[in-house]
């Protein structure tokens, strides 16, 4: 028989074990959310031929690498997208980011005839989507809306930029992406960078809207 002394402790065993079981359980999702949310934000999936079609934001280092890939592949030419320049547009002839990647690739060595900037109207929320929109109409006027595109894009913005690029160019048209590295953070460590922290967290949240709400 057990003596009365002992319930009590076997309560303060059970309330110790739910004590630290919920922490590590906490501790344990943490870990996972930390090691899986980057590499399911920066997606790539195939077609990788096409069009390359390239985010005119990107920066120089990733645009080089863009160009790499460009000279890899078999393609019909590149198509930049984007809207208005945001910032020093009064201190370069270029107004748009579509104008301005162009001619840094015609500076990396692509001719002239294979870059087509496509501008998209400037908006106050939702651009990638309306990137996408000017993309589609582009297609639509050239006839090319059953020609694959490869969009090319940064770390964790590639999984909305691909899902927004599919709702936009529609069901006839293959849609492949590429998430290039990042070069102000590394991929497996963003949580331990301020900037890694602020892109992976934004675009997770800006994700989900866009999963959610089907306009865009």
């Amino acid at each position: 028989m057990h003596s009365k002394t002992d319930q009590p402790n076997r309560s303060n065993l059970r309330n110790w074990r739910t004590q630290l079981i919920c922490p590590l359980i906490i501790i344990l999702v943490s870990i996972i959310l930390i090691s899986q949310l980057y590499p399911f934000l920066a997606t790539t999936q195939s077609p990788y031929r096409g069009w390359l079609t390239i985010e005119g934001w990107i920066n120089d280092h990733s645009l080089k690498h863009a160009v790499k890939l460009y000279h890899a592949g078999s393609y019909y030419g590149i198509l930049c997208t984007g809207g208005p320049l945001e910032t020093g547009h009064y201190l370069t002839p270029y107004r748009t980011y579509p104008e301005m990647t162009a001619a840094r690739l015609q500076h990396l060595g692509i001719p002239h005839a294979s870059i087509h900037p496509i501008i998209a109207t400037q908006v106050q929320r939702d651009r990638t989507y309306a990137a996408a929109l000017a993309l589609q109409k582009y297609l639509d006027q050239h006839a090319l809306t059953n020609q694959p595109i490869h969009l090319i894009t940064i770390g964790p913005h590639a999984r909305r930029s691909h899902l927004l690029f599919r709702r936009a160019l529609g069901p006839e048209t293959p849609v492949g992406i590429t998430a290039l590295p990042d070069p102000d953070y590394p991929s497996k460590r963003w949580y331990a960078h301020s900037r890694g922290v602020r892109n992976v967290l934004s675009e997770a949240i800006a994700y989900f809207y866009a999963k959610m709400n089907s306009n865009p």
